[in-house]
Parts: structure tokens; C-alpha cells; sequence
């Protein structure tokens, strides 16, 4: 595997399905914040929903399965080119952000240009906010050139060419840039303290008061999938878990791949992740205002632990070969995630060891609903709990918590949802449910996706100490994340 960056902790693996025969399954760890790194596993990543820019609906990311196996040659090279493409397009969508916002403020000058001169005369500091916003926004440009800059070797066994395009992209691409911006003020700085308080605590408080001998935590496999940016899977690790995030996005993979691999200090990097926001402000500087991240070093806090792993990949097909392997599940914003919220409970069965324990906050905005060439079935929480009970699990705990989500604490309008918080246990002694994913299960089985020190390790060897690999498959863009259906609420990034 390729040496580690930035620290020497994080490297990426990147799994092709025509090549999951020959190649052993990633064991780096996905980003380890200077020892954590992404593990590249799995066909059909999926992209996790996004809270994102609290002004207006962000787009809403499909994941499709495409099955493809060895005996599918032609079609499996054509969708690992069609997933290079999509990769091509994320860190094109990254450079070309400053041009995206001077078209934007362009814009925003002609229409201030019509107004009459008396209604001009009136604020005549409009005019200058433009020159203002145009060099934060070559800010935000240089750290996200930061973010993309060593892309070509993010995967462990994966190369990519270099890009350097700045050509135009899609403008639900380019939502995603912006809400990753929020995504980060929310996950790695101070600002965001209170919103991960919100959502974040409650799972780690439960899962804490279940495994509460440090001694043995290291030997506690925590799952966190939807991992966005990785903050609750990283929190896990530092309290010595062996913690392991999925994630399917190459937007939040490349984010993370930042802050978990590269960063050296605390407030390392300056962002101003609400330039954009200009409805519902208050006052000009707190639309201008300074977030820096990480409010945490990672490769401080993770000294001496070889606990945390990512992989990046679609949940079902990386994980529902996976029986019995996992001591806990922490699912945060990401059960509305799924086409069919069954599969997911029935794999989340699969995955646990007996008397495992399973610890869930989110709403239910169903990812694809509305989406007419998108499969979907939306539940009600009446109905999920049922299926919940149905597989055997006994629900511990249960009521409601308010979780705001990417929200500006200085705007008008801020996003917060009324999150079903569960508590679950697997019984000790019960059959395996049979997954609905047979021929996703034959993809991934031959080259599982993650690889903690506990597992047996002629099936899953164990990571490398102090890094983080994180694996993507040939189909797991096969199709880019598409536009939002125009009437969806806010989605979020799980």
C-alpha cells in the first residue's frame, strides 16, 4: 500500500469490482488524522444525503446499483470510467469554484446597477460588499485547491490522472461545494460545537455507558455509516474504540481526506462558508464572518491508537456480507438514506453479534422521495419500528431530539429537525435474516471492505498501523449525484 501523507497515516484504497478476486480488501485505516485512512471497498458507493446550505435546498445525491462481476468485462470497465468521469467532475466542481461565484456576484452587480439612483443613493455600501465577497471567495479557492491538491493518490489502489480543468460543471455540483463549506464549520470548528452536541452526544453518551472499561474499548467495533466528514466516527476512535466510518461521496471523502491526512495544526485552515447566504442576514459581517478548522488535531488525539478505518463504498453492498462482525452501530442521519429502509434494517441484523448494540438519531427525509425515476418507499416511524421489532431487536430507549443541521447561527432561517433517537439491542441467540442484496453480496464478498485488528484475519486482515485507507469501487459513481426535485426540504449529508 502506498506510503502514507501528511503525517504518514492516511492512504486510500480505491477497489475495482473486475479486480475484487485478485486484490486483497483495504486494510488502512481511511484518514487517520495523520494515522486514519479511507478504505476503498465496495462497487456502488452511495451518497449520503445533505442537510447543507441552510438558504435554499441543496441537491440530492442518488446512488444506483450496478451490479458488475467478472463476468461483466466490458460493462465493468465502462463503469469504471464512467466513476473516473464522476470523480473528474467533483474535483473539477472544487476548482471551479471562484468562477461559479464571480459569475454569481456579476449577477448580484448588474441588478444593483438597475436599480434607480436615488434607491442606489440609499446604500451606497452595497457596492463595495462586492469587491469584499470576491476575495473571501478566492479565500475559500485556496483551500479548496488545498483540499484537492494530492486527489490523483487520495485511494490507496487507485491512481487518478491529475486535473486542472476549470471548466463549467453542473450547478448541482457546485451546490455541493458550497454546502461541503457548511459541512465543515459544522463537523471540524468551534462554531459547530453545538450542533454535534446535538446529535453527536447522545450516541457517544449511550455507547459509553455500554462499553465503559477503557481497557477493552480498542476491541469494540463501533460502525458509523453516512460518515460525511467523519467527526463521529473520529470522536469514537479518540475514546478508544475501533471505529470505522463509511462514506460514499467523493465530496466528503475528499473533505475528509483533508482534515484527517493533512492538517498539522488546530485552525489550520481559514473558510467563509457563508458568502453565499445572502437571504435572511442580519448583518453584513455575519454573512463574512471567519470559520477556521480543525478545532482539533487529529493525529494528537489519536497518538498511539490504530483504531480508526473508513471505507468508501455503499453501505448494503460492502457490509451485507458481514455477519456477526460488528459490537454496535451508530446510525446518524442516515436511515432516510435508502431506497427500501427494510434492506437497512435487515443488513444492520446481519452486521451485529448477538446482544449488539445499535444507536440511531435522525429524521426520516427519504433521499429519493419525489423522484420519479428513483425507487423509494417511505415509512412512517410507526412502520419502521415495527420492522425494527420484527428483526428481533429490543427497543431500550426511544423519544425525540431537536438536532439542527449545517445551520448559520447568525441567519433568519436556520434548519433543525425533530430526530427520532433509538436505542436498540440484537438478542443473544437469533437466526440471521436473509438480505434482499444476493447479487451485491457477490460483488463485495470477494473483496471485503474494511479490515479491523479483531477480525479473523483470513477473511479481513488487520489495518496498518497509523493509517487510513479509504476504498471507492469502479461503479460507485456510475451515476453523479443528480439535481434536487425542486420541491424536496433541505436535504442532509449523512
Amino acid at each position: 500500500m502506498p506510503g502514507c501523507r501528511h503525517g504518514g497515516n492516511a492512504s486510500h484504497s480505491h477497489h475495482h469490482p473486475q479486480q475484487q478476486r485478485q486484490q486483497q480488501h483495504g486494510v488502512a485505516d481511511h484518514q487517520q488524522h495523520q494515522g486514519m485512512t479511507h478504505v476503498a471497498s465496495c462497487a456502488n458507493a452511495h451518497n449520503h444525503h445533505q442537510h447543507g446550505n441552510t438558504q435554499q435546498p441543496q441537491p440530492q445525491q442518488q446512488h444506483h446499483h450496478h451490479h458488475v462481476t467478472d463476468e461483466q468485462p466490458q460493462n465493468a470497465q465502462s463503469a469504471e470510467e464512467e466513476e473516473e468521469a464522476h470523480f473528474n467532475e467533483v474535483v473539477c466542481a472544487f476548482l471551479y469554484y471562484l468562477k461559479y461565484n464571480d459569475m454569481w456576484l456579476c449577477k448580484c452587480e448588474r441588478d444593483f446597477e438597475q436599480l434607480p439612483p436615488k434607491h442606489k443613493a440609499l446604500v451606497p455600501q452595497v457596492q463595495k460588499r462586492f469587491t469584499t465577497l470576491r476575495e473571501l471567495s478566492a479565500t475559500n479557492q485556496t483551500f479548496l485547491e488545498t483540499l484537492v491538491s494530492d486527489h490523483t493518490s487520495v485511494f490507496q489502489n487507485k491512481v487518478y490522472p491529475r486535473v486542472q480543468s476549470t471548466k463549467p460543471v453542473a450547478p448541482f455540483h457546485m451546490e455541493k461545494v458550497k454546502t461541503t463549506l457548511c459541512q465543515f464549520a459544522r463537523d471540524w470548528s468551534v462554531e459547530g460545537r453545538v450542533e454535534r452536541e446535538a446529535c453527536y452526544n447522545p450516541i457517544i453518551s449511550e455507547i459509553l455507558e455500554r462499553f465503559p472499561s477503557i481497557e477493552t474499548r480498542n476491541s469494540i467495533r463501533i460502525l458509523t455509516p453516512g460518515a460525511g466528514l467523519g467527526r463521529l466516527t473520529f470522536e469514537l476512535a479518540a475514546h478508544g474504540f475501533y471505529s470505522q466510518g463509511n462514506e460514499f461521496s467523493y465530496f466528503m471523502l475528499l473533505g475528509s481526506h483533508l482534515i484527517l491526512n493533512k492538517t498539522t495544526r488546530v485552525d489550520e485552515f481559514s473558510i467563509f462558508p457563508y458568502i453565499r447566504q445572502s437571504s435572511n442576514v442580519v448583518a453584513f459581517n455575519d454573512q463574512i464572518r471567519r470559520v477556521t478548522v480543525p478545532d482539533v488535531l487529529p493525529s494528537d488525539a489519536l497518538a498511539g491508537k490504530q483504531t480508526l478505518s473508513m471505507v468508501a463504498g455503499d453501505f448494503i453492498e460492502v457490509y451485507s456480507p458481514q455477519r456477526e462482525q460488528w459490537d454496535c452501530l451508530a446510525t446518524c442521519f442516515f436511515l432516510d438514506t435508502a431506497h427500501n429502509i427494510i434492506e437497512y434494517v435487515e443488513i444492520i441484523s446481519t452486521m451485529l453479534k448477538p446482544g449488539g448494540l445499535w444507536v440511531n438519531i435522525g429524521p426520516l427525509l427519504y433521499h429519493y422521495a419525489d423522484m420519479e425515476w428513483e425507487s423509494s418507499v417511505e415509512l412512517t416511524w410507526e412502520e419502521v419500528r415495527s420492522v425494527i421489532l420484527a428483526h428481533g431487536f429490543t427497543i431500550e430507549k426511544e423519544n425525540r431530539v431537536n438536532c439542527p443541521y449545517t445551520s448559520n447561527s447568525k441567519s433568519l432561517l436556520r434548519v433543525c429537525y425533530e430526530c427520532i433517537f433509538f436505542v436498540a439491542v440484537k438478542p443473544m441467540s437469533q437466526p440471521q435474516p436473509q438480505t434482499t442484496t444476493t447479487t451485491t453480496q457477490t460483488a463485495t464478498q470477494t473483496a471485503p471492505a474494511q479490515a479491523p485488528p479483531q477480525v479473523d484475519p483470513e477473511t479481513q486482515p488487520p489495518p496498518q498501523p497509523q493509517t487510513l485507507l479509504t476504498q471507492s469501487s469502479s461503479t460507485q459513481q456510475t451515476q453523479p449525484e443528480s439535481p434536487p426535485p425542486g420541491t424536496q426540504p433541505t436535504p442532509h449529508e449523512s
